[in-house]
């Protein structure tokens, strides 16, 4: 398959500022070191309890925080660029092939800008269109994402959570993508929406030729959607393998526990991972493996040496020493 996007080493470090003169103390490493490739048509998810670094990931890729070490290689048209060592002119020629859906439509769209304005925005900035084409763009982006084309003057307000999702999923391919960053698409949305975005997406995948990074919390969402998953704890990949092979047969207790977390109606008598505590702060990770703290099965071992990302089988990686056991 051709590669869209390799991630090489990836780190996004924040800096800590403490004492009256604010001087850097520490790190919060956000993203450590992640190694993976996306393939073009491919759907793949991002998976981990909130503050893991998800969402700092889809920020990186789409170069909306900057990246501390690594390189985000992003193939079009033949051609391979290292985003973060663009220069700015050339990062913006490339930006219409990589868009960003927000979490929260809320907050994502100008609320004193009409949806017309919204869309015809970036035709104008990237493209030569006369007002008649860039009219005949909006008019075609609004119908395939289901949207009356004669609501174009209105505002964000004037329209419910998942039209104003639908707003923002136009204004993300107006300039015709071909790579899609979804950050939480449906979490502010109502069950029944969720299910209309997710199946409104699938359909737009395959009449725009699309790839699809999602980032979620919600395992089911990303079970029903995505091909591939990553599962992410204090900024690492702990586990990534094929959706169907990792819901079968989970390695990672922490993937484990994620997973017993799904409602379901066949519960009774199942043992469950419980969780307990919250993910370790980022600034000053845990010796050995990360997960340790809050692992039931941690060894002496776990402790003391981190555990390496490895292939356990066809495309299946995990993070763990239990593996090897």
């Amino acid at each position: 398959m051709n590669k869209i996007l390799k991630i090489e080493n990836l780190k996004v470090y924040f800096p800590v500022y403490s004492g009256f003169f604010k001087r850097i103390t520490g790190f919060v490493r956000a993203v450590d070191g992640l190694n993976f490739e996306v393939h073009k048509g491919e759907v793949i998810g991002i998976v981990g309890e909130s503050g893991c670094g998800k969402t700092t990931l889809l920020k990186s890729m789409s170069m909306l925080t900057k990246i501390t070490h690594g390189k985000i290689i992003f193939f079009q048209n033949g051609n391979s660029y290292v985003l973060n060592k663009l220069s700015s002119n050339k990062l913006t020629e490339i930006r219409p092939f990589i868009q960003i859906v927000f979490q929260n439509p809320f907050a994502s769209l100008n609320p004193r800008m009409r949806v017309w304005n919204l869309l015809s925005e970036p035709l104008q900035l990237h493209t030569s269109l006369s007002k008649r084409e860039l009219g005949e763009r909006v008019e075609e982006i609004l119908v395939n994402v289901g949207l009356d084309p004669s609501s174009i003057y209105k505002f964000p307000h004037e329209f419910s959570g998942g039209e104003r999702q639908r707003i923002a999923i136009a204004r993300s391919l107006i300039l015709k993508p071909s790579l899609l960053l979804l950050d939480e698409p449906t979490s502010s949305l109502d069950v029944s929406l969720q299910a209309q975005i997710l199946n409104l997406l699938e359909k737009l995948k395959e009449k725009y030729n699309l790839t699809y990074i999602l980032v979620s919390h919600n395992l089911g969402v990303v079970k029903y959607f995505a091909k591939r998953i990553l599962v992410m704890y204090l900024g690492r990949i702990v586990e990534m393998g094929k959706s169907e092979e990792l819901f079968l047969n989970p390695l990672h207790p922490y993937t484990k526990a994620l997973i017993q977390a799904i409602p379901s109606l066949n519960e009774k008598g199942k043992r469950k991972i419980i969780l307990k505590g919250d993910i370790p702060d980022p600034s000053s990770p845990p010796s050995g493996c990360p997960f340790h703290p809050r692992c039931p099965y941690r060894e002496r071992i776990c402790e003391e040496k981190e555990p390496q990302l490895k292939e356990v089988s066809d495309s299946h990686w995990v993070r763990c020493h239990r593996v090897d056991t």
